[in-house]
């Protein structure tokens, strides 16, 4: 799991606009009390983002697609003690 430290950043890819991506720095959230903090390592975009990402449904804002990841916890926030395994 992740270390303790004042400042981490990760990257993300954003479309910028149709099918024109751009990889950004981000600095990491603060894992709340009750939380945990993922780590994605994969994600897949659905029917509808795909439309936006081919330029078929029109946006004005660019963005972050998919919503159907695959990650691994990285930080456990106050309180969490155990977390669940998923069940293939």
């Amino acid at each position: 799991m992740g270390q303790e430290s004042e400042e981490q950043y990760g990257r993300v890819a954003v479309m910028e606009e149709p099918e024109k991506l751009s990889y950004k720095e981000y600095k990491l959230p603060k894992v709340e009390k009750g939380a945990v903090l993922l780590k994605v390592r994969r994600s897949n975009i659905c029917g509808s983002e795909l439309h936006i990402w081919k330029g078929l449904h029109p946006t004005k804002k660019r963005g972050v697609l998919g919503h159907e990841m695959v990650g691994e916890v990285y930080a456990l926030g106050e309180g969490v003690e155990t977390i669940m395994q998923a069940v293939p």
